[in-house]
């Protein structure tokens, strides 16, 4: 009990200047602690924490619903009726993921329901281990990985309702020779929702994991906004 009152106080100062993630995140290392920790670890876990806190700065918008799950969903109005938003969602489908038919796996006109597999590319920062005389040397570095994901279209009169669920980062590891032998390359596929809340993983991937759930946040979010954009600009694309 001592140890949990110890790094309450120390926190206190600070949770209030940040948005309700901040204090998730918290909550989940008071459980830590009180999972079985010396207080040597408590003040070394505690130490940590306030640094990458003062280091990152506020906490990433990210749409979290009332359960404190992510949720990707969007509603949006239009002018036009279901078939012109039914065929803009498809040439916007195409613009942006490539081959339609590789993509796409349901449509239906009458229902107003349209289902897409797309994916992007994201860039992150983090923390690794490495570089030192003894490898022991914590350096940031940039990486890449692709993220995949489902978008479920609900067209209702003019309105259409974006979702966005099943959202996985892929990690490839291997592709090369190694000393003796190739090394062959194998992709493992993460969902979004494990990386949150970061405070599950090693402080080590506290700054790599916040900045992919950052990043993939952010390209939803302009997908999305980009699809309504592309809808609302029906009549200019036929306005010559």
């Amino acid at each position: 009990m001592k140890i949990t009152i110890f790094f309450i106080f120390l926190l206190i100062s600070i949770s209030n200047t940040y948005c309700q993630s901040w204090e998730i995140e918290e909550q989940n290392i008071n459980k830590i602690i009180q999972s079985g920790k010396t207080q040597l670890e408590v003040q070394e876990l505690v130490k940590d924490w306030r640094a990458f806190r003062a280091e990152y700065g506020e906490y990433p918008a990210l749409p979290f619903n009332d359960k404190n799950e992510l949720e990707f969903t969007f509603i949006f109005d239009n002018q036009f009726n279901k078939e012109i938003i039914y065929n803009r969602i498809l040439e916007w489908a195409a613009i942006n993921f490539g081959a339609l038919e590789a993509v796409l796996h349901y449509k239906n006109l009458e229902s107003g329901k349209i289902i897409l597999k797309g994916q992007f590319g994201i860039t992150y920062s983090g923390d690794f281990m490495g570089g030192g005389f003894w490898g022991n040397k914590i350096e940031e570095r940039t990486s890449t990985s692709n993220c995949k994901q489902t978008y479920i279209f609900t067209i209702k009169d003019n309105k259409l309702k974006i979702q966005v669920v099943d959202v996985e980062v892929v990690y490839e590891f291997g592709g090369y020779m190694g000393v003796t032998a190739y090394i062959p390359s194998e992709k493992y596929d993460t969902p979004l929702s494990n990386y949150y809340p970061i405070t599950r993983s090693n402080k080590l991937s506290w700054k790599s994991n916040l900045n992919k759930l950052d990043e993939v946040s952010k390209r939803i979010f302009s997908l999305a906004s980009d699809l309504n954009m592309y809808i609302s600009d029906f009549k200019n694309d036929y306005s010559y």
